[in-house]
Protein backbone atom coordinates (compact mmCIF):
# COMPACT_ATOMS: atom_id res chain seq x y z
CA UNK A 1 0.00 0.00 0.00
CA UNK A 2 1.01 3.81 -0.81
CA UNK A 3 2.49 6.16 1.82
CA UNK A 4 0.57 9.01 3.26
CA UNK A 5 1.62 12.06 1.97
CA UNK A 6 0.19 15.52 3.73
CA UNK A 7 1.24 19.15 2.61
CA UNK A 8 0.01 21.94 4.79
CA UNK A 9 0.89 24.59 2.36
CA UNK A 10 -1.25 23.00 -0.57
CA UNK A 11 -3.98 22.98 2.12
CA UNK A 12 -3.99 26.52 2.97
CA UNK A 13 -4.02 27.21 -0.83
CA UNK A 14 -6.63 25.18 -1.51
CA UNK A 15 -9.33 26.10 1.34
CA UNK A 16 -8.33 29.28 2.98
CA UNK A 17 -8.75 32.46 1.53
CA UNK A 18 -8.95 36.27 3.06
CA UNK A 19 -12.08 35.88 4.80
CA UNK A 20 -11.10 32.49 6.21
CA UNK A 21 -11.67 28.62 5.88
CA UNK A 22 -13.66 27.82 2.90
CA UNK A 23 -15.35 24.24 1.71
CA UNK A 24 -13.86 22.80 -1.51
CA UNK A 25 -15.13 19.94 -3.05
CA UNK A 26 -13.66 20.91 -6.53
CA UNK A 27 -9.79 20.69 -6.42
CA UNK A 28 -8.57 24.13 -7.31
CA UNK A 29 -4.90 23.87 -6.89
CA UNK A 30 -2.54 22.44 -9.84
CA UNK A 31 -2.05 18.99 -9.46
CA UNK A 32 -4.36 18.31 -6.89
CA UNK A 33 -7.14 15.65 -7.55
CA UNK A 34 -10.75 15.56 -6.78
CA UNK A 35 -13.74 12.47 -6.51
CA UNK A 36 -15.43 14.14 -9.40
CA UNK A 37 -17.13 17.25 -10.91
CA UNK A 38 -18.85 19.33 -8.96
CA UNK A 39 -20.25 23.05 -8.59
CA UNK A 40 -21.98 24.77 -6.12
CA UNK A 41 -23.11 28.54 -7.86
CA UNK A 42 -26.64 27.01 -8.37
CA UNK A 43 -29.22 24.14 -8.24
CA UNK A 44 -29.41 23.65 -12.08
CA UNK A 45 -25.90 24.33 -13.57
CA UNK A 46 -26.22 20.15 -14.87
CA UNK A 47 -29.95 20.33 -15.67
CA UNK A 48 -30.27 19.22 -19.41
CA UNK A 49 -26.79 17.91 -19.70
CA UNK A 50 -27.37 14.91 -22.61
CA UNK A 51 -25.46 11.98 -23.37
CA UNK A 52 -24.55 13.33 -26.70
CA UNK A 53 -23.05 16.70 -25.11
CA UNK A 54 -20.93 14.03 -22.39
CA UNK A 55 -20.21 12.18 -25.60
CA UNK A 56 -18.76 15.17 -26.86
CA UNK A 57 -17.32 16.71 -23.97
CA UNK A 58 -15.36 13.79 -24.07
CA UNK A 59 -14.05 13.69 -27.36
CA UNK A 60 -12.25 17.19 -26.87
CA UNK A 61 -10.18 15.46 -24.07
CA UNK A 62 -9.75 12.43 -26.46
CA UNK A 63 -8.39 14.77 -29.22
CA UNK A 64 -7.03 17.73 -26.40
CA UNK A 65 -8.96 20.48 -27.86
CA UNK A 66 -12.16 22.34 -28.42
CA UNK A 67 -13.29 25.48 -29.92
CA UNK A 68 -12.07 28.68 -28.91
CA UNK A 69 -14.51 31.33 -27.67
CA UNK A 70 -13.49 32.36 -31.02
CA UNK A 71 -16.97 31.23 -32.59
CA UNK A 72 -16.21 29.97 -36.06
CA UNK A 73 -17.99 31.61 -38.56
CA UNK A 74 -20.12 29.79 -41.06
CA UNK A 75 -19.62 31.91 -44.38
CA UNK A 76 -16.02 31.58 -43.24
CA UNK A 77 -16.37 28.04 -42.90
CA UNK A 78 -17.72 27.46 -46.12
CA UNK A 79 -15.56 29.25 -47.62
CA UNK A 80 -12.76 26.84 -46.56
CA UNK A 81 -15.00 24.25 -47.77
CA UNK A 82 -15.03 25.65 -51.22
CA UNK A 83 -11.75 26.21 -51.27
CA UNK A 84 -11.00 22.62 -51.05
CA UNK A 85 -13.44 21.61 -53.99
CA UNK A 86 -12.53 21.07 -57.53
CA UNK A 87 -15.35 22.51 -59.20
CA UNK A 88 -12.99 23.62 -62.64
CA UNK A 89 -14.99 26.66 -61.63
CA UNK A 90 -18.77 25.19 -62.40
CA UNK A 91 -21.37 27.68 -60.92
CA UNK A 92 -23.82 24.32 -61.13
CA UNK A 93 -21.44 22.07 -59.10
CA UNK A 94 -20.78 24.81 -56.83
CA UNK A 95 -24.33 25.28 -56.04
CA UNK A 96 -25.16 21.73 -55.81
CA UNK A 97 -21.62 21.63 -52.79
CA UNK A 98 -22.60 24.45 -51.19
CA UNK A 99 -26.47 22.76 -50.90
CA UNK A 100 -24.82 19.64 -49.94
CA UNK A 101 -23.20 21.03 -46.50
CA UNK A 102 -26.05 22.86 -46.14
CA UNK A 103 -28.39 19.90 -45.69
CA UNK A 104 -25.61 18.31 -44.03
CA UNK A 105 -23.53 19.87 -41.54
CA UNK A 106 -25.68 23.50 -40.64
CA UNK A 107 -28.81 23.84 -39.46
CA UNK A 108 -31.19 26.69 -39.33
CA UNK A 109 -29.32 28.56 -36.32
CA UNK A 110 -26.24 27.94 -38.60
CA UNK A 111 -24.79 26.05 -36.18
CA UNK A 112 -22.76 22.36 -37.72
CA UNK A 113 -24.73 19.75 -37.33
CA UNK A 114 -22.34 16.90 -35.53
CA UNK A 115 -23.47 13.99 -37.52
CA UNK A 116 -20.52 12.11 -37.17
CA UNK A 117 -18.22 11.67 -34.17
CA UNK A 118 -15.67 13.66 -36.57
CA UNK A 119 -17.20 16.21 -36.67
CA UNK A 120 -18.89 15.81 -33.12
CA UNK A 121 -15.27 16.97 -31.57
CA UNK A 122 -15.77 20.58 -33.18
CA UNK A 123 -19.30 21.30 -31.20
CA UNK A 124 -18.69 23.78 -28.57
CA UNK A 125 -17.65 22.67 -25.00
CA UNK A 126 -20.69 22.16 -22.66
CA UNK A 127 -21.26 23.82 -19.77
CA UNK A 128 -21.14 20.84 -17.82
CA UNK A 129 -17.64 20.07 -19.98
CA UNK A 130 -15.84 18.57 -16.27
CA UNK A 131 -17.87 15.85 -16.83
CA UNK A 132 -16.07 14.78 -20.35
CA UNK A 133 -12.41 15.28 -18.13
CA UNK A 134 -13.78 13.07 -15.55
CA UNK A 135 -14.66 10.48 -17.71
CA UNK A 136 -11.56 10.57 -19.81
CA UNK A 137 -8.97 10.75 -16.76
CA UNK A 138 -11.38 7.94 -14.16
CA UNK A 139 -13.27 5.78 -16.53
CA UNK A 140 -11.10 5.45 -19.76
CA UNK A 141 -7.91 3.71 -19.61
CA UNK A 142 -4.91 4.37 -21.93
CA UNK A 143 -5.91 1.35 -24.33
CA UNK A 144 -9.33 2.92 -24.57
CA UNK A 145 -8.48 6.39 -25.33
CA UNK A 146 -6.23 5.06 -28.08
CA UNK A 147 -8.78 3.44 -30.02
CA UNK A 148 -11.68 6.03 -29.11
CA UNK A 149 -9.69 8.45 -31.27
CA UNK A 150 -8.38 5.83 -33.79
CA UNK A 151 -11.93 4.69 -34.42
CA UNK A 152 -12.39 8.32 -34.99
CA UNK A 153 -9.91 9.18 -36.94
CA UNK A 154 -10.98 6.49 -39.16
CA UNK A 155 -14.35 6.91 -39.43
CA UNK A 156 -14.08 10.34 -41.42
CA UNK A 157 -15.52 10.51 -44.94
CA UNK A 158 -14.11 12.69 -47.74
CA UNK A 159 -16.52 15.76 -46.39
CA UNK A 160 -15.38 14.88 -42.82
CA UNK A 161 -12.14 15.38 -44.04
CA UNK A 162 -12.81 18.57 -46.01
CA UNK A 163 -14.55 19.83 -42.60
CA UNK A 164 -11.31 19.15 -40.55
CA UNK A 165 -9.26 20.84 -42.94
CA UNK A 166 -11.32 23.85 -42.85
CA UNK A 167 -11.60 24.06 -38.80
CA UNK A 168 -8.03 23.74 -38.66
CA UNK A 169 -7.39 26.54 -41.14
CA UNK A 170 -9.77 28.42 -39.64
CA UNK A 171 -7.53 28.69 -35.99
CA UNK A 172 -10.71 28.47 -33.90
CA UNK A 173 -9.38 25.26 -31.60
CA UNK A 174 -7.54 25.68 -28.21
CA UNK A 175 -5.52 22.87 -26.73
CA UNK A 176 -6.91 21.78 -23.57
CA UNK A 177 -4.52 21.10 -20.16
CA UNK A 178 -4.82 17.56 -19.91
CA UNK A 179 -3.01 17.40 -16.77
CA UNK A 180 -4.50 15.24 -14.01
CA UNK A 181 -7.46 16.63 -12.11
CA UNK A 182 -9.69 13.50 -11.15
CA UNK A 183 -8.68 10.32 -9.29
CA UNK A 184 -10.35 6.78 -9.37
CA UNK A 185 -11.76 6.57 -6.15
CA UNK A 186 -12.49 2.44 -4.78
CA UNK A 187 -10.24 1.49 -7.84
CA UNK A 188 -9.46 -1.92 -5.80
CA UNK A 189 -12.87 -2.56 -4.84
CA UNK A 190 -14.14 -1.57 -8.39
CA UNK A 191 -11.16 -3.60 -10.37
CA UNK A 192 -14.07 -6.22 -11.96
CA UNK A 193 -16.05 -3.32 -12.61
CA UNK A 194 -13.17 -0.80 -14.63
CA UNK A 195 -12.34 -4.22 -16.65
CA UNK A 196 -15.01 -4.75 -18.27
CA UNK A 197 -16.34 -1.36 -19.04
CA UNK A 198 -13.22 -0.86 -20.60
CA UNK A 199 -13.64 -3.93 -22.61
CA UNK A 200 -16.95 -2.68 -23.64
CA UNK A 201 -15.93 0.35 -24.77
CA UNK A 202 -13.48 -1.31 -27.13
CA UNK A 203 -16.57 -3.54 -28.19
CA UNK A 204 -18.18 -0.55 -29.42
CA UNK A 205 -15.43 1.36 -30.82
CA UNK A 206 -14.78 -2.12 -33.00
CA UNK A 207 -18.70 -1.61 -34.28
CA UNK A 208 -17.98 0.33 -37.66
CA UNK A 209 -21.44 0.78 -38.33
CA UNK A 210 -22.99 1.88 -35.19
CA UNK A 211 -20.01 3.28 -32.60
CA UNK A 212 -21.32 6.45 -32.00
CA UNK A 213 -24.92 5.33 -30.55
CA UNK A 214 -23.37 2.81 -28.60
CA UNK A 215 -20.21 5.20 -27.32
CA UNK A 216 -22.91 7.46 -25.86
CA UNK A 217 -25.42 4.74 -24.30
CA UNK A 218 -22.24 2.80 -22.79
CA UNK A 219 -20.29 6.31 -21.67
CA UNK A 220 -23.64 7.71 -20.27
CA UNK A 221 -24.45 4.29 -18.52
CA UNK A 222 -20.89 3.76 -16.82
CA UNK A 223 -20.93 7.52 -15.44
CA UNK A 224 -24.24 6.80 -13.93
CA UNK A 225 -23.33 3.25 -12.59
CA UNK A 226 -19.78 4.45 -10.79
CA UNK A 227 -20.90 7.60 -9.32
CA UNK A 228 -24.13 5.40 -8.04
CA UNK A 229 -21.95 3.07 -6.41
CA UNK A 230 -19.36 5.67 -5.04
CA UNK A 231 -22.35 7.72 -3.32
CA UNK A 232 -23.36 4.46 -1.88
CA UNK A 233 -20.37 3.21 -0.46
CA UNK A 234 -18.61 6.92 0.67
CA UNK A 235 -20.81 6.14 3.64
CA UNK A 236 -20.09 3.04 4.76
CA UNK A 237 -16.45 3.22 4.16
CA UNK A 238 -16.93 6.60 6.80
CA UNK A 239 -18.05 3.72 9.53
CA UNK A 240 -16.15 0.92 8.23
CA UNK A 241 -13.74 -0.80 10.82
CA UNK A 242 -10.48 -1.23 9.66
CA UNK A 243 -9.26 -4.63 8.14
CA UNK A 244 -13.18 -5.78 8.03
CA UNK A 245 -13.88 -3.87 4.76
CA UNK A 246 -17.32 -3.06 3.50
CA UNK A 247 -20.63 -5.30 2.64
CA UNK A 248 -21.75 -4.04 -1.10
CA UNK A 249 -25.03 -4.24 -2.12
CA UNK A 250 -26.03 -2.90 -5.48
CA UNK A 251 -29.02 -0.98 -6.57
CA UNK A 252 -31.51 -2.69 -9.37
CA UNK A 253 -32.88 -1.37 -12.30
CA UNK A 254 -36.27 -2.32 -13.65
CA UNK A 255 -37.46 -2.86 -17.32
CA UNK A 256 -38.79 0.28 -18.35
CA UNK A 257 -42.52 -1.54 -19.90
CA UNK A 258 -42.17 -3.69 -16.41
CA UNK A 259 -44.83 -3.37 -14.05
CA UNK A 260 -44.07 -3.41 -9.99
CA UNK A 261 -45.80 -2.99 -7.04
CA UNK A 262 -44.54 -0.91 -3.77
CA UNK A 263 -43.30 -3.83 -2.24
CA UNK A 264 -40.68 -4.92 -4.63
CA UNK A 265 -36.94 -4.97 -4.06
CA UNK A 266 -36.14 -2.44 -7.28
CA UNK A 267 -38.14 -0.04 -5.46
CA UNK A 268 -37.12 -0.29 -2.03
CA UNK A 269 -33.56 -0.61 -3.36
CA UNK A 270 -33.29 1.12 -6.56
CA UNK A 271 -33.10 4.97 -7.11
CA UNK A 272 -34.49 5.81 -3.30
CA UNK A 273 -31.40 4.88 -2.12
CA UNK A 274 -28.75 6.07 -4.70
CA UNK A 275 -30.69 9.53 -4.19
CA UNK A 276 -30.98 9.57 -0.27
CA UNK A 277 -26.74 9.31 -0.87
CA UNK A 278 -26.53 12.18 -2.98
CA UNK A 279 -27.49 14.54 0.09
CA UNK A 280 -23.76 13.94 1.55
CA UNK A 281 -21.68 13.64 -1.47
CA UNK A 282 -20.52 17.30 -0.65
CA UNK A 283 -19.58 16.43 3.04
CA UNK A 284 -17.82 13.60 1.71
CA UNK A 285 -15.95 15.28 -0.80
CA UNK A 286 -15.09 18.23 1.35
CA UNK A 287 -13.57 16.35 4.03
CA UNK A 288 -11.47 13.29 1.07
CA UNK A 289 -10.03 16.61 -0.10
CA UNK A 290 -8.81 17.54 3.05
CA UNK A 291 -7.49 14.47 3.75
CA UNK A 292 -5.44 14.06 0.30
CA UNK A 293 -3.72 17.66 0.07
CA UNK A 294 -0.86 16.73 -1.88
CA UNK A 295 1.04 17.33 -5.30
CA UNK A 296 -0.04 13.54 -6.39
CA UNK A 297 2.87 12.48 -4.80
CA UNK A 298 0.32 9.68 -3.01
CA UNK A 299 -2.82 7.88 -3.79
CA UNK A 300 -5.88 9.21 -3.37
CA UNK A 301 -6.81 7.74 -0.25
CA UNK A 302 -10.68 6.88 0.75
CA UNK A 303 -12.26 6.26 4.10
CA UNK A 304 -11.02 2.64 4.73
CA UNK A 305 -7.83 3.19 2.91
CA UNK A 306 -6.30 5.46 5.10
CA UNK A 307 -7.78 3.13 8.04
CA UNK A 308 -6.09 0.50 6.82
CA UNK A 309 -2.92 2.56 6.20
CA UNK A 310 -2.59 3.29 9.50
CA UNK A 311 -3.34 -0.42 10.99
CA UNK A 312 -0.81 -1.82 8.73
CA UNK A 313 2.03 0.88 8.99
CA UNK A 314 2.73 1.86 12.54
CA UNK A 315 5.47 3.81 10.86
CA UNK A 316 2.94 6.57 8.92
CA UNK A 317 0.82 7.07 12.19
CA UNK A 318 2.62 10.23 13.29
CA UNK A 319 2.34 12.04 10.28
CA UNK A 320 -1.49 10.95 9.99
CA UNK A 321 -2.35 12.12 13.04
CA UNK A 322 -0.27 15.04 13.01
CA UNK A 323 -2.18 15.96 9.55
CA UNK A 324 -5.80 14.82 11.15
CA UNK A 325 -5.34 17.08 13.94
CA UNK A 326 -4.27 19.69 12.03
CA UNK A 327 -7.18 20.18 9.90
CA UNK A 328 -9.11 19.70 12.80
CA UNK A 329 -7.91 22.75 15.22
CA UNK A 330 -7.79 25.18 11.41
CA UNK A 331 -11.53 24.09 10.90
CA UNK A 332 -12.81 24.02 14.55
CA UNK A 333 -10.44 26.74 16.40
CA UNK A 334 -8.06 28.93 13.87
CA UNK A 335 -10.89 29.93 11.11
CA UNK A 336 -14.06 28.66 14.01
CA UNK A 337 -15.54 32.08 13.36
CA UNK A 338 -18.44 31.71 11.26
CA UNK A 339 -21.32 33.30 11.23
CA UNK A 340 -24.81 31.64 11.30
CA UNK A 341 -28.13 32.76 10.65
CA UNK A 342 -28.33 35.20 13.94
CA UNK A 343 -26.24 37.55 14.09
CA UNK A 344 -23.08 37.10 16.13
CA UNK A 345 -23.72 33.73 16.78
CA UNK A 346 -20.95 30.85 15.87
CA UNK A 347 -21.00 27.34 14.95
CA UNK A 348 -20.52 25.28 18.62
CA UNK A 349 -18.21 22.67 17.59
CA UNK A 350 -18.21 21.80 21.67
CA UNK A 351 -21.88 20.27 21.17
CA UNK A 352 -20.22 17.02 18.92
CA UNK A 353 -18.42 14.37 21.47
CA UNK A 354 -14.75 14.26 20.64
CA UNK A 355 -12.76 11.44 20.06
CA UNK A 356 -11.90 9.79 23.30
CA UNK A 357 -10.65 6.21 22.74
CA UNK A 358 -7.45 4.92 23.74
CA UNK A 359 -6.46 2.28 20.91
CA UNK A 360 -4.91 4.23 18.71
CA UNK A 361 -6.25 2.83 15.81
CA UNK A 362 -9.70 3.04 16.84
CA UNK A 363 -8.61 6.54 17.95
CA UNK A 364 -7.48 8.15 14.36
CA UNK A 365 -11.10 6.25 13.05
CA UNK A 366 -12.92 8.21 15.31
CA UNK A 367 -11.13 11.26 14.55
CA UNK A 368 -12.04 11.29 10.82
CA UNK A 369 -15.69 10.59 11.90
CA UNK A 370 -15.32 14.00 13.92
CA UNK A 371 -14.00 15.82 10.90
CA UNK A 372 -16.98 14.76 8.87
CA UNK A 373 -19.58 15.69 11.69
CA UNK A 374 -17.60 18.99 12.27
CA UNK A 375 -18.41 20.10 8.42
CA UNK A 376 -21.58 18.60 8.11
CA UNK A 377 -22.46 20.82 11.52
CA UNK A 378 -21.00 23.89 9.90
CA UNK A 379 -22.91 23.13 6.42
CA UNK A 380 -26.33 22.66 8.19
CA UNK A 381 -25.02 25.99 10.45
CA UNK A 382 -26.42 28.91 7.79
CA UNK A 383 -28.79 29.15 4.95
CA UNK A 384 -26.42 30.00 2.47
CA UNK A 385 -24.74 26.38 3.35
CA UNK A 386 -27.84 24.46 3.22
CA UNK A 387 -28.19 26.09 -0.04
CA UNK A 388 -25.12 25.00 -1.18
CA UNK A 389 -25.12 21.51 -0.27
CA UNK A 390 -28.66 21.13 -1.14
CA UNK A 391 -27.38 23.34 -4.70
CA UNK A 392 -24.65 19.93 -5.47
CA UNK A 393 -27.31 16.68 -4.48
CA UNK A 394 -30.03 18.38 -7.19
CA UNK A 395 -27.30 18.76 -9.38
CA UNK A 396 -25.77 14.87 -9.05
CA UNK A 397 -29.93 13.88 -9.37
CA UNK A 398 -29.68 15.47 -12.78
CA UNK A 399 -26.12 13.81 -13.86
CA UNK A 400 -27.92 10.73 -12.81
CA UNK A 401 -31.36 11.07 -14.09
CA UNK A 402 -29.39 12.02 -17.67
CA UNK A 403 -30.92 8.83 -18.90
CA UNK A 404 -31.73 5.32 -16.63
CA UNK A 405 -34.00 7.01 -14.01
CA UNK A 406 -37.55 8.14 -14.99
CA UNK A 407 -40.98 8.88 -13.27
CA UNK A 408 -42.85 5.76 -12.17
CA UNK A 409 -46.64 6.99 -11.09
CA UNK A 410 -47.35 6.80 -7.44
CA UNK A 411 -43.88 5.15 -6.79
CA UNK A 412 -42.15 8.24 -8.05
CA UNK A 413 -38.79 7.75 -9.76
CA UNK A 414 -37.06 4.80 -10.46
CA UNK A 415 -33.57 3.30 -11.70
CA UNK A 416 -34.82 1.27 -15.20
CA UNK A 417 -33.20 0.99 -18.88
CA UNK A 418 -35.48 0.91 -22.16
CA UNK A 419 -36.07 -2.27 -24.70
CA UNK A 420 -33.45 -0.39 -27.11
CA UNK A 421 -30.81 -0.05 -24.64
CA UNK A 422 -31.23 -3.50 -23.45
CA UNK A 423 -30.48 -5.00 -26.49
CA UNK A 424 -27.48 -2.60 -27.26
CA UNK A 425 -26.70 -4.29 -23.64
CA UNK A 426 -27.40 -7.42 -24.47
CA UNK A 427 -25.54 -7.39 -28.23
CA UNK A 428 -22.08 -5.83 -26.15
CA UNK A 429 -22.00 -8.73 -23.93
CA UNK A 430 -22.37 -11.23 -26.69
CA UNK A 431 -18.92 -9.34 -27.87
CA UNK A 432 -16.91 -9.73 -25.07
CA UNK A 433 -18.40 -12.16 -23.40
CA UNK A 434 -16.23 -15.95 -22.84
CA UNK A 435 -19.33 -17.51 -22.10
CA UNK A 436 -20.59 -16.91 -25.75
CA UNK A 437 -20.90 -19.29 -28.09
CA UNK A 438 -20.99 -18.08 -31.60
CA UNK A 439 -23.29 -21.12 -33.64
CA UNK A 440 -26.06 -20.44 -30.37
CA UNK A 441 -25.81 -17.61 -28.58
CA UNK A 442 -25.18 -17.26 -24.67
CA UNK A 443 -26.96 -18.74 -22.01
CA UNK A 444 -29.78 -16.72 -20.27
CA UNK A 445 -28.24 -17.12 -16.93
CA UNK A 446 -24.64 -16.44 -18.19
CA UNK A 447 -26.19 -13.32 -20.21
CA UNK A 448 -27.37 -11.68 -16.21
CA UNK A 449 -24.38 -12.71 -14.66
CA UNK A 450 -22.82 -10.34 -17.11
CA UNK A 451 -25.35 -7.71 -16.44
CA UNK A 452 -24.63 -8.33 -12.32
CA UNK A 453 -20.46 -7.22 -13.73
CA UNK A 454 -21.61 -4.04 -15.18
CA UNK A 455 -23.96 -3.01 -12.57
CA UNK A 456 -26.82 -3.85 -14.14
CA UNK A 457 -28.50 -6.08 -11.25
CA UNK A 458 -32.41 -6.96 -11.33
CA UNK A 459 -34.57 -8.66 -8.98
CA UNK A 460 -36.18 -12.02 -10.14
CA UNK A 461 -39.06 -10.57 -11.21
CA UNK A 462 -37.48 -8.33 -13.03
CA UNK A 463 -35.59 -10.95 -14.34
CA UNK A 464 -38.01 -13.08 -15.81
CA UNK A 465 -39.76 -9.95 -17.62
CA UNK A 466 -36.61 -9.76 -19.61
CA UNK A 467 -36.85 -13.22 -20.25
CA UNK A 468 -40.11 -13.57 -21.94
CA UNK A 469 -39.19 -10.50 -23.72
CA UNK A 470 -36.65 -12.00 -25.13
CA UNK A 471 -38.59 -15.16 -26.12
CA UNK A 472 -41.42 -12.36 -27.36
CA UNK A 473 -39.07 -11.36 -30.27
CA UNK A 474 -37.69 -14.62 -31.07
CA UNK A 475 -34.11 -14.10 -29.04
CA UNK A 476 -34.64 -17.25 -27.55
CA UNK A 477 -36.54 -20.19 -28.66
CA UNK A 478 -39.93 -20.58 -26.89
CA UNK A 479 -39.58 -24.51 -26.92
CA UNK A 480 -37.45 -24.70 -24.77
CA UNK A 481 -38.52 -24.23 -20.70
CA UNK A 482 -35.25 -25.49 -18.81
CA UNK A 483 -33.25 -22.44 -18.09
CA UNK A 484 -29.51 -24.40 -19.01
CA UNK A 485 -31.51 -24.86 -22.29
CA UNK A 486 -32.57 -20.99 -23.06
CA UNK A 487 -29.91 -19.17 -25.10
CA UNK A 488 -30.16 -15.57 -26.46
CA UNK A 489 -29.74 -15.84 -29.95
CA UNK A 490 -26.87 -13.57 -31.30
CA UNK A 491 -27.92 -9.85 -32.20
CA UNK A 492 -26.61 -8.94 -35.50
Amino acid sequence: MAGFTFDQKIFQKKFVQADGLKNKAKSTVVQCDSICPISTKNASIYKGYSALELLADTLHNIFGEVLSDKKADKNDLKKMLIQQLEYNDDPVLRSVFIELIESIYFDESNDSKALSAALLRYSPASKQKDFGKFVFEVLLDQETRNKFGSAVRDETNPLDDMINNAYNRMNVLQRLSLKGEYSRLFEKEFRVLFTVMNKDFRAALDNRTDFMDEMEFLLSYYLFVYLSRVFLRLDADLYAKPGKGVKETYPLFKCAKEGVSADRECVTNGWRRVEKKTQKIFNHMIVLNMLNCHKNDSAYLSYSELYDLYESQPEEREKMDEALDYIINQYTVVHAAYSTDILGEYVDFSKLDKPSGMDPVARFREKVIYLYNCISLQLDSKEQRRNVAGYVTKNYGYILKMRFVKPWGQLGQMMMITNEDLLTMISICQRTSVRMIPERGIQISDLFEEFDLRGLCMDGKTKQFVTDYLIQINLIDSKCDSEEAQYVKRIQ
